[in-house]
């Protein structure tokens, strides 16, 4: 049994990007004392201290890697006790999951460009069969062209219908994993899923972080934690041509990859397997994990947790999310740079508000992977809002409601080697003033950095709330 355990254990984490490292390393937790002595020992009270959710005035990402994220504890955690209870139940059910896999190196709104999906299916715990791994731009060959995609991704990329691969379309992956759902069976597949998971690309330097750099046996590129994820895009889209591979072939160095990684990791010892847990945890904040489960009840627990990556409907306060879309700029997002600067001002009858975006591109020369940036850009406001002025826009502001907000969407285009101001004006609903409380929400798979944000009060008191990136949802209050 305990043979079995582990070889699960090895399955997940060869399929990296489907999650395992959640999965995997909670149920060593859970079975092994060895494992609970060295949370004690590493972390002892001070797991304690960090696990409260972060002071109003104190942004994400104040942890480091191995350190605990704000809503988690080594032993108390009832959203993760409950989805591992789900999942690794000893019942005979067999229970499949589709796995978004999202390159944010493509940024799109849920987390980036569906270019794979992958099936898994488990068992008492166990890895059913190996996991199925499909190309989305093959299957959406199966889809009926009769969906118009929303905007504007026939007006300025030319897609003439939606289909599997863009149907991460919403800042709320509730909503993707639906619509995902939608565009399988449309395409005859055949599956009947107990949940969708989202999976950035970043999860694989994380993997690296742990590792350390990784060479794999036929190929001559060195994959680290700085470059891992750019050097594997490289092999799918060049270099895989150079080794007299065909275009069917060109993924065939991930489950390599994987493989080496495997290797790499000591499964055997607690401290590296504290890591991976901590890794997996901190990936469900910066929500380059996220979760859809078909069972409400189960979908409810995780939501509890922040790990649904669903717009937050619940709160009255100020509220801002900003949300990029790539359109057409091939992998670009690598090579940008992102900030924010939020200032509100509540000296006058009327609250007022300035957002000003900053994107810089950072490349040089256009080649395989980065070009000029275009990205359709919407913000998120409270219900209420009024926009007075959209300035450096590259076409006429679009608006709109959903989830409760007002939105506004604007094209922002940034060549190469150049930077560009977007900023948007608006007025505040008068029943923000005071207290004053503001929840910011990230996108899956980009960071703002740095997110600024000013506060004036009433008496013209200035205050910064926050003054880092944002790497994870967050609420800060001022009086």
């Amino acid at each position: 049994m305990r043979h079995t355990r582990h070889r699960s254990l090895r399955f997940w984490l060869v399929f990296w990007l489907s999650a395992a490292l959640l999965l995997g390393a909670w149920w060593l937790f859970l079975n092994r004392d060895d494992m609970r002595l060295v949370a004690n020992a590493l972390f002892g009270t001070h797991a304690a201290a960090t696990a409260q959710r972060t002071p109003p005035a104190t942004a994400p990402g104040e942890t480091t890697p191995d350190a605990l994220p704000r809503n988690a504890t080594l032993r108390d955690n009832a959203p993760l006790s409950a989805l591992m209870r789900y999942i690794m139940q000893r019942d005979g059910k067999e229970r499949t999951f589709l796995v978004l896999l999202q390159n944010n190196m493509e940024l799109r709104p849920g987390g980036g460009y569906i270019g794979s999906f992958g099936i898994v299916r488990i068992r008492d715990g166990a890895l059913v069969g190996a996991p199925e791994v499909h190309d989305t731009s093959n299957f959406d060959g199966r889809i009926p062209d009769d969906e118009a995609p929303p905007y504007p991704l026939e007006e300025l990329l030319g897609i003439p219908s939606w289909k599997f691969r863009d149907s991460n379309w919403s800042p709320d992956f509730a909503v993707n994993a639906q619509t995902a759902l939608h565009f399988y069976y449309k395409g005859q597949g055949s599956e009947r899923f107990d949940g969708v998971i989202g999976v950035t690309a970043d999860v694989l330097r994380d993997l690296l972080e742990l590792t350390g750099p990784i060479r794999v046996p036929g190929y001559a590129q060195t994959f680290d934690a700085a470059q891992g994820i750019r050097t594997l895009e490289y092999q799918v889209e060049q270099g895989f041509a150079q080794q007299g591979l065909s275009v069917g072939e060109r993924k065939s160095i991930m489950p390599l990859l994987a493989k080496e990684i495997t290797e790499r990791i000591n499964l055997t010892n607690p401290v590296t397997l504290v890591q991976l847990f901590m890794r997996a945890l901190h990936a469900l904040e910066r929500k380059d994990i996220q979760v859809y489960f078909v069972d409400d009840a189960m979908q409810a627990q995780m939501r509890s947790a922040g790990w649904t990556g669903e717009v937050d409907t619940r709160q009255n306060g100020d509220y801002l999310m900003i949300v990029d879309a790539n359109i057409g700029a091939l992998k670009t997002d690598a090579v940008m740079r992102r900030s924010a600067h939020y200032s509100v001002d509540m000296t006058q009858d009327t609250p007022r508000a300035t957002l000003e975006l900053t994107y810089t591109n950072t490349a040089t020369q256009r080649d395989y992977m980065t070009s000029d940036y275009r990205s359709y850009t919407r913000v998120y406001l409270p219900d209420g809002a009024w926009i007075t002025g959209v300035d450096g826009a590259a076409d006429a502001p679009r608006f709109g409601h959903a989830f409760g907000k007002k939105f506004v969407g604007f094209l922002v285009e940034t060549p190469l080697n150049s930077t560009r101001k977007v900023v948007v004006r608006y007025t505040l609903p008068t029943h923000l003033r005071t207290p004053y409380r503001l929840t910011i929400q990230k996108q899956a798979g980009a960071t703002q950095n740095p997110f600024i944000v000013d506060y004036t009060a009433p008496d013209g008191t200035t205050t910064r709330l926050l003054d880092q990136p944002l790497e994870s949802d967050v609420t800060l209050t001022a009086k």
